[in-house]
């Protein structure tokens, strides 16, 4: 089993974060949500407060791990929100149970990594971890997640999601993901899905979350400006409102 934080009565919502993440980064988000959602965000193994369990290193693997903690707690249909890495741990877990994914949210992600797009290559990233170590490199990376980089008031939520995690497993998860691509079956995820991007992104490209969109049966896009990766704490009022309207929303009459 994985650790969770859970807050809030009503529809459930899960919350998957993102590449050296956990729990804590969805915390300020969490008390917006937990007004409308059982709201639950775990921590993916071998990160956040998990950090100890294996990392099983594929989103597919992942997306099976969250699959069990949920059917522990015994929540059988939510709302899935994933924030990059954690956005494509979500697609798999909408294409292996869509019966259980009520509305997706799609966050600061893509159906592919497109090594062009991205600040560095995963190639780059994953040296840097063995070769600088976990603290250096992390910071670096996080350093791109916002706008502002480590100026950002938020960033020492990205340093607390560091602890305990360690260097080869999160140079092995990285690696795991840099040849996912699940383009092929996006017309398979037809529940209705919410892609949400920042303008500033430096992990993903404008191409491929129109691209993703584009793929996905019952999609919108929404680009929030003057935000990057982890628009969730760089705008998080524009953010949580995006989100909620989007889960809240009555389903579309057919035409």
């Amino acid at each position: 089993m994985i650790n969770y934080v859970r807050r809030g009565q009503g529809p459930t919502l899960v919350l998957v974060h993102g590449f050296l993440g956990g729990s804590c980064l969805w915390r300020p988000a969490m008390a917006h949500f937990a007004r409308f959602f059982d709201t639950i965000a775990v921590d993916l193994p071998g990160f956040g407060a998990s950090a100890a369990s294996p990392a099983p290193g594929a989103p597919r693997d992942f997306s099976a791990a969250v699959f069990e903690q949920l059917d522990a707690l015994g929540v059988e249909r939510f709302h899935l929100v994933g924030s990059s890495i954690g956005g494509f741990i979500v697609q798999e877990m909408a294409l292996a149970q869509p019966d259980r994914v009520e509305r997706l949210v799609i966050y600061g992600s893509s159906a592919f990594i497109d090594t062009a797009a991205r600040f560095e290559t995963v190639g780059e990233s994953v040296a840097r971890f063995r070769r600088d170590g976990l603290a250096a490199t992390a910071t670096r990376i996080a350093e791109t997640w916002f706008v502002e980089g480590a100026d950002t008031p938020y960033f020492d939520l990205c340093r607390e999601a560091l602890t305990n995690v360690d260097v080869e497993k999160a140079a092995a998860t990285l690696a795991a993901c840099s040849d996912w691509d699940i383009r092929a079956r996006l017309a398979e995820i037809a529940m209705p899905t919410l892609v949400i991007a920042g303008e500033r992104d430096r992990s993903f490209s404008l191409e491929q979350f129109v691209g993703l969109r584009r793929g996905l049966p019952d999609a919108q896009l929404a680009i929030l400006p003057d935000c990057a990766h982890i628009a969730h704490l760089e705008r998080p009022a524009l953010f949580n409102q995006v989100v909620t309207e989007f889960l809240l929303a009555s389903p579309r009459r057919a035409e």
